[in-house]
């Protein structure tokens, strides 16, 4: 797996966290899995979760046990 640095979103941009959907986002996040190329919008607290439980839970990717289950980003 792949991740790109999450890049934030400018302030004006009024878009719902992918993961939460309650907060408004403010990074957007790029993954690359094997072939697929994954992108999303989190909020703050959202780029706190470890990256197993939001490629679980959010993204819809189980099967990545390879993955350790620590915070990916330091926000």
């Amino acid at each position: 797996m792949e991740v790109q640095d999450p890049k934030p979103l400018p302030l004006d941009i009024n878009l719902s966290c992918y993961a939460c959907e309650s907060n408004v986002a403010a990074y957007l996040c790029r993954y690359t899995i094997d072939e697929l190329s994954v992108q999303v919008c989190l909020c703050r607290d959202c780029m706190n979760l470890d990256t197993n439980t939001l490629l679980k839970n959010t993204i819809g990717i189980a099967d990545q046990s390879d993955l350790p289950a620590t915070r990916y980003w330091r926000v």
